[in-house]
């Protein structure tokens, strides 16, 4: 046994001792078809095929011989005969046997079917590759990175793929990887499994041996020098990716699982890291079946799903987002944070992005434990955040914030009622008109304060935009402009509220460097902050109050001031809501052409409480003896036709209608008073027993004209005279009646019998149930008495 194993060591060396140096035509014919000199290149292979083919053709016989004696080899070494070193030769002893000629010659075929395929002689260069892979299955081309590679294999590639998109290039691992990625991005299956397959077939032994070599993660620098098994491990990877896209999960299961077996292995992210492809990897398989997806693991990546996955409640992606980030950028966060000193320049924030996205995780963790309930919990994560003092996280309206600060104010406000939200700044302005509402004047300072220190900056650019003043439907454009001097006005009404004048003043004041900004009325429109606040600066230290400047409150003043003889107030509140909204005032008459139906009367509401406030000015000049300014004002009332006011006792007016009234009676002694039924119906008895039955027909038509539909709908409602404990609560069909009634007995005494028949029978036939208050203590019958009266007249 030891006598065959030294012949066969001597045939090794005898074989291994006559390798000869590669052919320089074949050198030139191979520089020829890189410059694409298709033609040189042939004739440079014509030459080396002269010389070596005859000889190549005997190699053929050769090569089955040497192929005999690996097989030898390879039982001796099983049987524990052959050294290590003869046996890390004997594997490929085939390609390192004198076989100069036959690898030159299949190289020349090779070259010259290239060159074919280059000039676009695609079935000349096809018969070429179809010849090569046939007879020359033992030939090798040398590749400078320290193997040889099969000619006849490289020659049935360019068979199988010459009519296809797909090339395997100069079959690098590197080069095979990339062209699978790039088929992954274009969905191409095909490729994907063309060329990751042919990575794995050349280099997975490769891979496999440097894996087997390291014991611990490669420094950054030395990544690269394990680039088959990085490589071979991307493609299983890639493989995975593929049959995942395709919802074959059990397939892709099979290929990241193949990833993970090939610990150590890094892939090469452009941002200038390698990642964990076997990291990676397992991620993708504890993930299939699942909604979760790292997508490109960049931390920014990483950071936004985060954001999604608190904002959708889902806890678990919360965790799952930041810990990924934390794990995989931490240590590069902390390596910022030792080199930041300050907050970082305009334009320079991303520069700290591993810190901005680690900070921001430790954020949401602590956001996630808030509402889940864990205060204490959510403490300590938030002590994490400050430690990263100059992190900054983007906001999505078009800057950054402080992280390190936000989560101060969260250690600041746990445990207590207050609460920012998401900070924005329409956020932090409702909080502090809510709490303004509430009296909470530390809620107010709090939240507007907090609005202008993050939104000042962003409220001066916006300011500064503005050459003109902004139509209102701009407004909501200028969100910065308008919340930050609505926080000033509200925090200006807070100290007016305390007493605080001065401090009061200078908030107010503020709002005038921010004059292009408007604020939103829940009625929807916007109004002027500036404006509001120099109101408020006219009315400091003074009983008036404009309150939240509606319509409704500066009429409902008006009316409160009017009864209760404040002149100076009527005007105040009464011109407020003219100017504020006699424009949209004007609109609505405009578009009217038909009373509202009843109950709709609200939709009007800038027409009627424009109309009101002038017919209140009206009285105001009335009462002032002012005549010219009365009937001025009570004419510009009249001009709102449609106008409605509404009546306490449960019903609008036409308050148009009542104005020219006024001026139809001015000079006159008529007067229709409060405009109340029962007025109305006193003052009709009054003028049937002065004879004056001009006032009868005046105040007892005005009382049918106003009343009559709701007492028709009483009368709708009774099946009998009500008992008398009950009456008073039928009183327009009870007034409506009796001015019926009373219109008979004013015509009967003018001699009108038929006027007066039909007055009373109105009276009997609409307003059956009707009853008359006697002063000298019950009520009685109006239809019975007015059956009597007809039969008198007949």
């Amino acid at each position: 046994m030891q006598r065959k194993a030294a012949i066969l060591l001597g045939i090794f060396l005898f074989f291994t001792t006559t390798i000869l140096s590669a052919d320089e035509n074949t050198d030139q014919a191979w520089q020829a078809l890189t410059r694409k000199e298709y033609a040189k290149a042939r004739t440079f292979t014509q030459k080396c095929l002269k010389k070596s083919k005859k000889k190549a053709l005997q190699q053929k016989d050769l090569i089955e011989k040497a192929k005999a004696l690996n097989d030898q080899a390879a039982e001796l070494l099983s049987e524990g005969v052959l050294t290590a070193e003869i046996d890390q030769n004997h594997a490929g002893f085939a390609k390192m046997i004198a076989n100069r000629e036959l690898n030159d010659t299949a190289t020349s075929e090779f070259i010259e079917a290239e060159s074919l395929k280059g000039e676009g002689k695609k079935n000349e260069a096809r018969n070429k590759y179809g010849e090569i892979a046939r007879e020359y299955k033992h030939a090798f081309c040398w590749d400078p990175r320290g193997w040889y590679w099969n000619i006849a294999e490289v020659a049935q590639d360019k068979l199988d793929t010459m009519d296809t998109q797909y090339d395997y290039g100069d079959y690098k691992s590197e080069t095979l990887t990339v062209k699978a990625w790039n088929s992954l991005k274009d969905k191409d299956h095909q490729g994907i499994e063309l060329y990751t397959r042919k990575c794995i077939k050349l280099y997975e032994k490769k891979a496999r041996a440097m894996k087997d070599g390291i014991s611990v993660p490669p420094a950054k620098s030395a990544a690269f020098a394990n680039w088959a098994l990085n490589d071979v491990a991307t493609c299983y990877y890639i493989q995975g990716e593929r049959y995942l896209a395709a919802g074959d999960q059990e397939k892709a299961k099979e290929m990241f699982s193949k990833a993970t077996e090939l610990g150590f292995a890094v892939c090469w992210d452009p941002q200038g890291w390698h990642w964990n492809v076997a990291e990676v990897s397992k991620d993708k398989i504890d993930n299939i079946g699942t909604k979760y997806e790292y997508g490109d693991y960049k931390s920014e990546t990483l950071t936004t799903k985060a954001w999604k996955a608190l904002e959708e409640k889902d806890s678990k992606g919360v965790d799952l987002y930041t810990n990924k980030c934390l794990y995989l950028f931490e240590k590069e966060a902390k390596n910022m944070k030792t080199r930041v000193a300050t907050d970082p320049d305009e334009g320079k924030e991303t520069e700290n992005w591993a810190m901005n996205d680690v900070a921001t995780c430790y954020y949401l963790q602590g956001e996630k434990l808030l509402k889940e309930g864990k205060p204490e919990e959510a403490k300590k994560i938030y002590a994490k955040v400050k430690e990263y003092a100059h992190a900054v996280c983007w906001n999505p309206k078009g800057w950054f914030f402080n992280v390190a600060e936000a989560a101060q104010d969260r250690l600041d406000t746990i445990g207590s009622k207050y609460d920012f939200g998401d900070y924005q700044s329409k956020t932090l302005t409702a909080k502090a008109w809510e709490s303004m509402l509430a009296k909470d004047y530390f809620g107010v300072w709090l939240y507007a304060k907090k609005c202008i220190k993050l939104f000042h900056k962003e409220a001066l650019k916006i300011e500064k935009s503005f050459k003109k003043n902004p139509a209102m439907k701009e407004g909501p454009d200028n969100w910065a402009l308008n919340d930050v001097a609505t926080c000033y006005f509200i925090l200006g009404r807070s100290y007016e509220a305390v007493k605080n004048y001065d401090q009061s003043k200078q908030m107010y004041e503020q709002c005038g460097k921010l004059s292009h900004a408007v604020c939103y009325n829940p009625q929807g429109w916007y109004f002027n902050v500036l404006a509001a606040a120099q109101d408020r600066i006219d009315l400091l230290g003074t009983p008036y109050d404009y309150e939240d400047g509606t319509s409704k409150t500066l009429t409902t003043k008006s009316w409160n001031c009017l009864l209760s003889k404040d002149n100076k107030g009527v005007e105040l509140y009464a011109n407020k809501c003219i100017k504020l909204y006699e424009a949209e005032a004007l609109k609505m008459q405009s578009l009217q052409t038909t009373p509202v139906n009843q109950g709709a009367e609200a939709v009007n509401w800038a027409l009627n409480d424009v109309a009101t406030c002038y017919y209140l000015l009206g009285e105001l000049n009335l009462i002032q003896n002012n005549d010219l300014k009365a009937k001025e004002m009570y004419g510009k009332a009249a001009q709102f036709g449609f106008a409605m006011c509404w009546d306490p006792q449960g019903w609008y007016f036409k308050v148009g209608e009542t104005a020219k009234d006024k001026l139809d009676l001015w000079g006159t002694s008529y007067n229709y008073g409060d405009y109340k039924s029962v007025t109305l119906t006193n003052k009709a008895w009054q003028a049937l027993n002065a004879g004056d039955y001009k006032g009868v027909d005046l105040y007892a038509k005005k009382c049918a004209y106003l009343y009559e539909e709701k007492a028709r709908t009483m009368q709708g409602e009774l099946s009998g005279f009500a008992k008398p404990g009950f009456a008073p609560m039928y009183w327009a069909l009870n007034d409506v009646g009796t001015c019926y009634f009373i219109l008979g007995e004013s015509y009967q005494k003018q001699g009108d019998a038929f006027k007066a028949r039909e007055a009373y029978q109105t009276a009997i036939d609409n307003f059956r149930y009707a009853q008359c208050w006697d002063p000298r203590g019950w009520y009685w019958k109006v239809s019975v008495v007015a059956q009597t009266k007809l039969k008198d007249i007949q």
